[in-house]
């Protein structure tokens, strides 16, 4: 009797497993959902201050006219873009998206049907980073999947002020054209049809240490398209109502021209591509 009951206790533990893995496979291993996540990159704190934004008349293209001054508080951002292996975390563990990209607002995250993405799903139905592709910076990211991946470490999307504020070297500019440097050869921009990774020091870094504000991959704002206006203003937001967003820093398909710290650029929310990233800021 005393075998009989340990044979179907055994029975039941395996049908139990196989259960089990079947519906770990079907949830793509999501088993420990979370409205929150930890950030794993570096962080760069800026000192707030006061600086002039945009170009000054005669330089630069219209969009950047007029400057005016800005007054910004501290802040952190994220030293380097966010990684695809930071954005994987995101995608296997965040309760707020699926493994085909979408979020649970309905909007599209991660444009996984694009070639250029780099994640794919596995024979086991996971979704992982391609090879070689963990430390690039994540691209084929739609503003929204951008802002939600913010928003679950606990971050947000930086203002485009705190952009180009940060990318100027905040308090300790030394003036450069591009973030960190004068000469375009030093940033990874008209790049052929290349991609960097960010981890292990690959290109420029600026005044704060900041890498690759300039070239390598646009980095989303949280801004609507504005015109600038002459009057000082402190911690800038943007309007409340638009219709595409703010992108700065150039990519790597670009010329030096649009990798300026001043220079300005903007896509749809939904649109995503290969040259598109972003990095995170958090408040003090």
């Amino acid at each position: 009797m005393k075998i009989q009951l340990i044979k179907f206790l055994a029975l039941v533990s395996l049908v139990f497993i196989l259960i089990t893995g079947f519906v770990l496979k079907k949830q793509n291993f999501k088993t420990r959902f979370s409205s929150k996540g930890i950030y794993l990159g570096e962080k760069v704190f800026v000192e707030g201050g006061t600086f002039m934004m945009g170009s000054p008349k005669g330089e630069g293209s219209g969009g950047e006219h007029p400057q005016h001054e800005v007054t910004l508080n501290d802040f952190y951002i994220g030293k380097y873009e966010v990684t695809v292996n930071d954005y994987h975390s995101f995608l296997m563990n965040s309760r707020n998206v699926d493994e085909n990209g979408y979020g649970t607002d309905g909007k599209e995250y991660l444009d996984m049907d694009d070639e250029d993405c780099q994640f794919e799903i596995n024979k086991y139905g996971v979704v992982i980073p391609k090879k070689d592709m963990g430390s690039q910076p994540v691209v084929e990211v739609t503003w929204y999947g951008a802002k939600a991946y913010a928003e679950w470490v606990g971050g947000r999307l930086p203002t485009e002020a705190e952009w180009e504020y940060a990318a100027r070297g905040g308090n300790q500019s030394w003036g450069y054209k591009y973030s960190g440097s004068n000469f375009s050869g030093r940033i990874l921009c008209n790049n052929g049809d290349k991609l960097e990774g960010v981890v292990g020091a690959i290109g420029t870094t600026n005044e704060l240490g900041i890498f690759n504000m300039s070239g390598n991959a646009w980095e989303w704002c949280s801004d609507f398209k504005s015109d600038y206006s002459d009057k000082a203003v402190t911690n800038p937001k943007g309007p409340d109502a638009g219709i595409t967003r703010v992108v700065r820093g150039g990519g790597w398909q670009c010329q030096p021209e649009h990798c300026r710290v001043a220079y300005r650029n903007y896509f749809y929310p939904e649109s995503s591509s290969n040259y598109t990233g972003f990095r995170v800021v958090f408040d003090k």
